[in-house]
């Protein structure tokens, strides 16, 4: 859902002490955009590190059901 996604990302652009709050997140259909002014090429690539997980989440199909294999006797 992305309402989840974006205060994921939220809170991670929160907690990364090198971006500025000038950086926010937007989640359209489980895409994470991030919009905003940086000063430093650093600070950007904070940004799109702290919300990777965030982004790869997102996309993860859902878990499948597995069966336990028999155990070998």
């Amino acid at each position: 859902p992305d309402p989840d996604i974006a205060s994921d990302a939220a809170l991670a652009l929160q907690l990364r002490g090198t971006v500025p709050d000038s950086v926010q997140a937007a989640v359209h259909q489980g895409r994470v955009t991030l919009t905003g002014l940086v000063h430093w090429l650093f600070q950007k690539r904070d940004a799109e590190k702290a919300v990777h997980h965030v982004r790869a989440a997102a996309r993860l199909p859902p878990a499948t059901p597995r069966t336990p294999r028999p155990s070998r006797g």
